[in-house]
């Protein structure tokens, strides 16, 4: 079953696109936009989306503070997920901004609820298949590029380990959580990387010492009693 996330700032509009949604089987998530703004909802959002990881997003353009265009592209930044706009803005601009800003279609309101539903039905379509691989983590001016190894910020970078690149990708792919040591001993254990506890402090020092190199050293959090956090 697909999860889509509705993105949408109208408490009505909101509830008749899950309606529409949940009568046709979808799940449906409905991050709450209304207490938050500009950059402070920008994070939110974002932290929603890695957190589910959603197959599909509609995304109004007109949210409190915050232009969907740009958080669009922010998402582009760590996923592909598919985007639809669904906007009261008709302008030929608007579309085409939205489309370049990554979006993958772009509904105008007010809609027609079984076009909505084609809509969706014919871009998951076109990506089904495509599994949702991220080479590029970012969080807090870091980023965590996993076809060469790296970690960087700021024009500077170090290169990481097979085991540290494994334990940085999970915590970055869970930023703001807490990770536990175990949750983290078991994702090495399934990437058949086999270390005990001894050696997994052994990698967060190692870490820790790359990360100061180029001005991260207070990236890693330890939650005493808990495991780590970014």
């Amino acid at each position: 079953m697909y999860h889509i996330c509705i993105i949408e700032d109208d408490e009505i509009q909101c509830r008749e696109l899950n309606r529409i949604l949940e009568n046709s089987l979808y799940q449906t998530l409905t991050p709450e936009v209304s207490s938050k703004q500009g950059a402070e909802l920008e994070e939110f959002l974002l932290e929603e989306i890695r957190h589910n990881r959603p197959d599909l997003i509609l995304l109004d353009i007109e949210l409190p503070g915050l232009d969907g265009t740009k958080l669009c592209r922010s998402i582009r930044d760590f996923s592909q997920v598919p985007v639809i706009f669904v906007t009261g803005r008709t302008g030929a601009m608007d579309e085409l901004n939205g489309i370049l800003s990554g979006g993958d279609d772009y509904i105008t309101k007010p809609y027609c609820a079984p076009v909505v539903l084609a809509r969706i039905a014919a871009v998951l379509k076109r990506t089904a298949g495509k599994p949702e691989e991220n080479f590029t983590y970012a969080y807090g001016g870091f980023e965590l590029h996993i076809l060469n190894s790296t970690i960087s910020k700021g024009g500077r970078s170090e290169e990481l380990t097979k085991t540290e690149l494994r334990i940085c990708r999970l915590l970055f792919s869970h930023a703001g959580q807490i990770v536990s040591r175990e949750e983290i001993l078991d994702d090495l254990w399934a990437g058949q990387i086999f270390i005990d506890d001894n050696t997994l402090s052994v990698n967060i020092t190692r870490i820790r010492a790359k990360l100061k190199k180029i001005g991260g050293q207070e990236l890693i959090r330890t939650r005493r009693g808990q495991g780590y956090q970014i």
